[in-house]
C-alpha cells in the first residue's frame, strides 16, 4: 500500500503542479493528496483548513513568492518542511531562501532530487515532533514534581504556627489557669491560626509572582522578640537553642514602617532554615541591629553549612539538596519579601561551621536605604 502524502503546492502553473505530483507518485510511490495555491490568502486558508505533510513552493510568481510563502508559514506556527522548487533561481537566491527558513531547494530540471529531499525532510520533521513531545512530557513531569514540592514546602512553613497552637492548647487543657491567662492563651491561638491563613495566602501570591506589602508603624524589637518566643515554643524535645539580641544607636527608635506579617514570615523562615541545618542540635542566634538609616537582621546557626555546589541556587523556588532541608519555597519567599521592602538578603557560610543569613532593610518600606555601618551603643541579650 502506497504511503499517503499531503502536499501544499505554492505554484501559479497548474501544469507544473501536476508535474510535481506525477514525480512524487512515480518516483516516490506516494499516494498524493495536494492543493495548489498562488496567493498569500489562499495559502493561509489552506493551512488553516487542511492537514499537510510538506510545502513545495515556486520561487517567483506574479502575485506571490517563496519568501512571502515562508512568512505565511511562520505566521501559522506550523512546523512543516518547506522546499523551494523553481526553474529560475540562482545560487544567491537559493542561499537567501535557505537563510530565510527554507529546508531545501530543487531545480525543476533536476526533479530526481525531489523525492530524496522530501524523504529527508519528513524524517527530520518527525524527529522534531518527537523532540517536542518529549519536551512536553518533561514539562508535565516537572509541573507535577513542582506541585509535590510546593505541598511539602507549605507543610514545612505551617509547622511553626501549628506547633505553637498544639503547645498552647495542651497548656490550656492540662492546667486550671486564671481567666485572664486563659484569654491571653486563646488570643495567642487565634494569632497563630491567622498566621497559617496568611501563609497560605502568601504561597498563592508567590505562585502569581507578586508580593503585596502593607506597611505600617511597628515596634521591630517587640515583633522580633515575640517571633523568637513563638519559635522557641516549637523546639520542645529538640537540642536546638535560640538566643535573641538587639543593638541600637542611643537615640534611635525601634519603631519602623514595614509589613509586620511579612517580616514575621522572613524571620520565621530563616529560623526554620537554621533549625533544619542543625539536625543533631545546636545554637541559633537572632541579632537585630538598627541605626538612623538601616536595619540589619541576622539569623546564624552553627550547623553543617551550605555546600559550595549549591550556594548559587539556594534562593531558587523549590530547590533542595540532600544535606540541606527547608531551602525550597522558604528562602525564595524571604528574598521576594525583602526585595519588595527595598532591602537585600545575603549569607555567609562555611561547611561544618554554620551559616549566617543577613537581611538589610530600610526603616521605611520601599525607600532606598543607605547601607552604612551599624555602630550600636545599647545592647540587650535575652
Amino acid at each position: 500500500m502506497n504511503q499517503k502524502l499531503s502536499v501544499l503546492i505554492v505554484e501559479d502553473s497548474e501544469s507544473d503542479a501536476s508535474l510535481l505530483v506525477r514525480q512524487l507518485e512515480r518516483t516516490g510511490g506516494y499516494e498524493v493528496y495536494h492543493e495548489r495555491v498562488e496567493t498569500a490568502d489562499g495559502m493561509r486558508k489552506a493551512l488553516q483548513q487542511g492537514s499537510w505533510d510538506i510545502v513545495l513552493s515556486d520561487y517567483k510568481m506574479p502575485q506571490f513568492s517563496a519568501p512571502l510563502a515562508l512568512d505565511v508559514l511562520k505566521e501559522s506556527e506550523l512546523d512543516l518542511p518547506f522546499i523551494v522548487v523553481s526553474g529560475s533561481i540562482g545560487e544567491e537566491l537559493a542561499v537567501a531562501a535557505m537563510k530565510a527558513g527554507s529546508h531545501d531547494y530543487v531545480m525543476k530540471d533536476h526533479l530526481a532530487r525531489l523525492v530524496p529531499a522530501i524523504e529527508r525532510e519528513l524524517r527530520e520533521a518527525k524527529m522534531r515532533a518527537s523532540h517536542r513531545e518529549a519536551e512536553k512530557r518533561l514539562r508535565v513531569t516537572e509541573r507535577l514534581r513542582a506541585v509535590g514540592e510546593m505541598a511539602a514546602s507549605i507543610s514545612h512553613d505551617l509547622k511553626t504556627p501549628m506547633q505553637a497552637v498544639l503547645t498552647t492548647t495542651e497548656v490550656l487543657s492540662q492546667h486550671d489557669l486564671p481567666s485572664e491567662m486563659r484569654v491571653n492563651y486563646c488570643r495567642a491561638i487565634n494569632e497563630q491560626v491567622q498566621r497559617m491563613v496568611s501563609l497560605t495566602q502568601q504561597v498563592l501570591e508567590f505562585a502569581k509572582g507578586e508580593i503585596r506589602i502593607s506597611a505600617s508603624m511597628i515596634d521591630l524589637i517587640h515583633l522580633c522578640d515575640n517571633t523568637v518566643n513563638s519559635f522557641r515554643a516549637t523546639l520542645s524535645g529538640t537540642s536546638v537553642t535560640v538566643n535573641f539580641s538587639y543593638m541600637v544607636n542611643g537615640g534611635v527608635s525601634s519603631s519602623v514602617i514595614l509589613d509586620a506579617e511579612k517580616i514575621w514570615r522572613v524571620l520565621t523562615n530563616l529560623m526554620n532554615n537554621a533549625q533544619d541545618a542543625m539536625p543533631h542540635g545546636g545554637e541559633m542566634n537572632v541579632r537585630l541591629m538598627m541605626n538612623h538609616e538601616i536595619i540589619r537582621l541576622e539569623v546564624a546557626d552553627n550547623g553543617q553549612g551550605i555546600p559550595k555546589m549549591v550556594r548559587d541556587r539556594i534562593f531558587e523556588p523549590f530547590f533542595s539538596e540532600g544535606r540541606i532541608r527547608g531551602t525550597g519555597l522558604g528562602l525564595a519567599i524571604v528574598q521576594q519579601i525583602v526585595k519588595a521592602h527595598g532591602g537585600t538578603v545575603a549569607f555567609e557560610t562555611a561547611e561544618d561551621e554554620g551559616t549566617t543569613f543577613i537581611v538589610t532593610l530600610p526603616r521605611v518600606a520601599l525607600k532606598s536605604a543607605n547601607h552604612g555601618s551599624i555602630d550600636g551603643v545599647h545592647a540587650l541579650r535575652r
